[in-house]
């Protein structure tokens, strides 16, 4: 249930980050069909063979599931030194360098600088890095990619990749589709199905024969040439007539930059409440949608409170410095809002769904703080009141929860019984 959740979320936030960034706008299609090529029966069958591969591959790992985790050779042939390299669950990488080596039975969401897949992955990929390379690895469902540089010299089910370049090498084998959005895409590969791209330019390798054994459909500034027999299918070139693709590197480091510096402050937050505020957290585990509600009412009258003091501060003649330092209190307060409420409902989730440890709580946390982010570029000013209800709503947890009689009244009533054994 979680894992599926996580997908799709993870699947929402790059397909909103790609429509924001590629402003694709649509004019007439002009079609070009492409013409018979002798060559194209040679490919086709190299393409059956290939297919018939993954497909034997694929068999091999469905199979090799074995119950209980022992291994048995007469049902899968794998002995324990073989199952050694299986990751029988989600991956979860956030690091410098990484090279993902091993069979992972599940998703992997992986954030890096460079990440390399040479090993095997049994569901989706889900990466932003600057540079991704799959090099000789198995992807066995969907690539959704944010990155400055991609290049596939392995086999992937669908790609769905946002870079400023993004190669697919004559060991690229898109078992799928291909829907990218790109500066320079460089087709020297297999595409089993069709390609749809905004890009600025395509290149082919000269007597690579068919590389897409579908349609080609682009939209760029100018007509690409297409080698004739390339495409088996038809390609259609969409003008844009914008005149030119704004910068695709600026606008991806852009986006990239401001989501890293957003994940860093978020983890910032956390870290610092996790250590040196452990009851402010053990509070957000009671939060309830009912309390969730109650801190939005608070936030609301907390900032019309300041507002009516702030007006009265003004014309007081010693209230300036008060009023200063009210304001810092406050904007402290709404700058970790965000933060505070990824925070309260990661709680809730690992509550409902019973996941343990601080680092998978941590996690949750970075996601949600993600997902608020790529709200917040809605247009036409949504994404300014999601994040505005956010930070209403966080400023409102942490009003509750630093006031909170409860809590007031029970440690008096520990420090009573305290006092009263000791007398005793």
């Amino acid at each position: 249930m979680l894992k599926s959740k996580s997908k799709k979320i993870i699947s929402i936030i790059l397909v909103i980050l790609i429509l924001l960034i590629s402003g694709v706008s649509f004019a007439t299609n002009e079609i070009m069909p492409i013409s018979e090529n002798p060559d194209i029966e040679e490919y086709q069958e190299e393409l059956e063979d290939n297919e018939q591969e993954i497909t034997d591959t694929l068999n091999e790992i469905i199979n090799g599931n074995v119950e209980d985790g022992t291994e048995s050779e007469n049902q899968n042939g794998l002995d324990e030194a073989d199952t050694s390299d299986w990751v029988n669950e989600d991956a979860y990488i956030f690091s410098n360098d990484i090279e993902i080596n091993k069979i992972v039975d599940g998703n992997a969401f992986v954030v890096g600088n460079t990440v390399t897949v040479t090993g095997e992955i049994g569901g989706d990929l889900f990466v932003i890095a600057n540079k991704l390379v799959i090099e000789d690895g198995y992807v066995y469902s969907g690539i959704f990619a944010l990155a400055n540089e991609i290049e596939v010299n392995g086999v992937v089910y669908d790609l769905y990749a946002c870079a400023n370049k993004i190669t697919i090498g004559e060991n690229g084998y898109i078992y799928r589709d291909f829907r990218g959005v790109s500066d320079v895409v460089n087709l020297e590969g297999l595409v089993k199905r069709n390609v749809y791209l905004t890009v600025n330019k395509i290149n082919f390798k000269e007597d690579v024969g068919a590389v897409i054994s579908g349609n080609l459909d682009y939209s760029s500034p100018e007509l690409i040439e297409v080698p004739q027999g390339a495409v088996t299918g038809q390609v259609t070139y969409n003008k844009d007539i914008s005149g030119t693709i704004k910068s695709t590197q600026s606008s991806i480091l852009s986006y990239i930059g401001s989501l890293v510096r957003e994940l860093i402050y978020a983890l910032i937050i956390i870290l610092l409440t996790l250590w040196f505020a452990p009851k402010f957290t053990e509070k957000l585990s009671n939060t309830t949608g009912k309390k969730v509600a109650i801190s939005f009412g608070v936030g609301v009258l907390a900032f019309l409170i300041l507002a009516f003091i702030s007006m009265i501060l003004l014309v007081s003649v010693l209230g300036m410095s008060i009023l200063l330092t009210l304001l810092v209190t406050f904007g402290l307060i709404v700058c970790i809002s965000k933060s505070i409420f990824a925070m309260t409902i990661s709680r809730m989730i690992t509550n409902k769904f019973k996941i343990q440890g601080k680092v998978k709580y941590t996690l949750i946390s970075l996601l949600l703080v993600a997902i608020i982010w790529a709200l917040g570029l809605i247009p036409f000013g949504v994404g300014l009141i999601i994040e505005l209800v956010v930070e209403v709503i966080g400023t409102g947890l942490v009003l509750t929860n630093i006031v909170n009689k409860k809590d007031k009244n029970n440690e008096k009533a520990e420090k009573q019984e305290v006092a009263t054994e000791v007398k005793e």
